[in-house]
């Protein structure tokens, strides 16, 4: 019962983090590479028959002038068109576009919840609660509306929120006589 227990925590830990995208991602490249080298391996069946001399071929008079021709020839479409060889082709395709894009995109939200991990352990106190307001807010704040919830003095806001410009993780657009501050992603 004890180990029942355990299995359930750890699927339930699995499946509400980021490792089912792993697993989906790792499914897709499996399933993509599986589906295009059998593909490959269909491709080179019928290349292969193609160029094997059929049984009629081989029994012929070998005193004729003309040898006979064994190639029958390379049809290309024909392996296209067959509705297996299509499903396997478009199938891997299909699997590893949607593997590259999950992969992509799980990448950037890890490389955010980073950027931003690190940039919060590396804030002074009072840039802390900027960086935080801006975080909770993001459409953005004003300057003076940073000031009013960050109980800091307007030259401090400004101190801080241009030192925030200078390290590239703010965005600051005017805004009638204030300025409008939005954290960038």
């Amino acid at each position: 019962m004890n180990i029942l227990k355990k299995i359930n925590g750890v699927l339930s830990d699995f499946l509400h983090t980021d490792k089912k995208y792993t697993a989906v991602i790792i499914i897709c490249f499996l399933y993509a590479g599986f589906s295009l080298m059998l593909f490959v391996f269909m491709i080179y069946a019928e290349f292969s028959s193609a160029q094997a001399p059929r049984p009629e071929d081989i029994n012929m008079d070998i005193n004729q002038s003309n040898p006979p021709n064994f190639n029958r020839g390379f049809n290309p479409m024909k392996i296209l068109l067959a509705p297996l060889s299509a499903s396997l082709l478009i199938g891997g395709i299909v699997s590893l576009i949607a593997g590259i894009s999950i992969w992509t995109l799980t990448r950037k939200k890890e490389k955010k919840q980073i950027t931003h991990h690190v940039t919060n352990s590396l804030l002074l106190p009072d840039e802390k609660k900027i960086f935080d307001l801006l975080k909770n807010n993001p459409n953005g704040l004003t300057q003076s509306k940073l000031v009013i919830d960050s109980n800091l003095t307007k030259v401090k806001v400004h101190r801080i929120i241009k030192k925030f410009e200078d390290k590239k993780l703010v965005e600051k657009y005017k805004f009638g006589t204030t300025n409008k501050i939005i954290l960038k992603e």
